[in-house]
């Protein structure tokens, strides 16, 4: 860890459901973006796959400050995963902001 980081990182506003949700879309989009994925897993659905693939895209800033519990209060991963994020990170943290 570096010097100074564990002061940034609050642990009790970590939320591990946001975590996995952002982890989740990575694994899908890289399964996805390698022909691993042939089907859809069982039990869930194109749409919720969908939505959560999207945040593979999420800005590393906003991954950062997520993983130190950093993010907003109203930051849930419904929330994060019903928004059409734009692309452009300095869009997502405009949004974000709001």
């Amino acid at each position: 860890m570096l010097p100074g980081l564990a002061q940034q990182i609050d642990r009790s506003r970590c939320d591990p459901a946001l975590i996995r949700a952002i982890a989740r879309g990575r694994t899908w989009f890289e399964e996805l973006a390698t022909g691993r994925a042939r089907s859809l897993r069982d039990g869930i659905t194109r749409r919720y796959i969908r939505r959560l693939v999207g945040l593979a895209f999420l800005s590393p800033q906003l991954v950062e400050a997520i993983l130190q519990g950093r993010q907003s209060g109203e930051l849930t991963p419904t929330r994060l995963s019903q928004l059409d994020l734009p692309l452009d990170w300095t869009e997502q943290h405009r949004l974000l902001a709001s």
